[in-house]
């Protein structure tokens, strides 16, 4: 995996329709506009950042980006530059080489886009390619069938 030096250098992930860009404190605005598609705080599934709650889903983020253990991105549309969610690298573990991939969420008027498949492609070929990770998990909670279904298309 990538050393722990260098651990705080955090690429912008291109594709061809999205970008991974990572997280930062101004992205609060975007975030809270991109989970207002949808009202996506009120899900049970997974932490969505809402207007009250936005600046301290960021500083958990970030935190854990400086720690080494968390690589936060928002996930922007290329053809407009419009943040329309989040997904993250946690639970980094560069001695065995393993990471997951989650805290994902998607505005309600790109869901089932394609854009999801595209960032998970990003971060799996990054994990395995440039991380040089073995193990890279995606967990799913037993209610999130829709999602589970999108990933399993993949």
């Amino acid at each position: 995996m990538i050393p722990d030096a260098s651990h705080n250098i955090q690429p912008t992930l291109t594709g061809p329709t999205i970008e991974l860009r990572p997280l930062q404190s101004s992205h609060q605005e975007a975030l809270v506009d991109a989970a207002s598609d949808g009202e996506l705080w009120t899900m049970k599934v997974t932490v969505v950042p809402g207007p009250e709650t936005a600046g301290q889903y960021i500083a958990t983020a970030l935190a854990g980006q400086q720690a080494g253990t968390v690589m936060p991105f928002v996930i922007v549309k290329r053809e407009t530059g419009q943040v329309v969610g989040s997904t993250r690298f946690w639970k980094i573990d560069r001695v065995n080489r393993k990471l997951e991939i989650g805290h994902s969420w998607l505005s309600a008027s790109v869901q089932r886009s394609g854009i999801n498949t595209e960032a998970k492609y990003l971060l799996l070929t990054y994990a395995f390619e440039t991380m040089n990770a073995v193990r890279v998990k995606q967990r799913f909670c037993s209610t999130a069938k829709r999602i589970v279904a999108a990933f399993l298309a993949f």
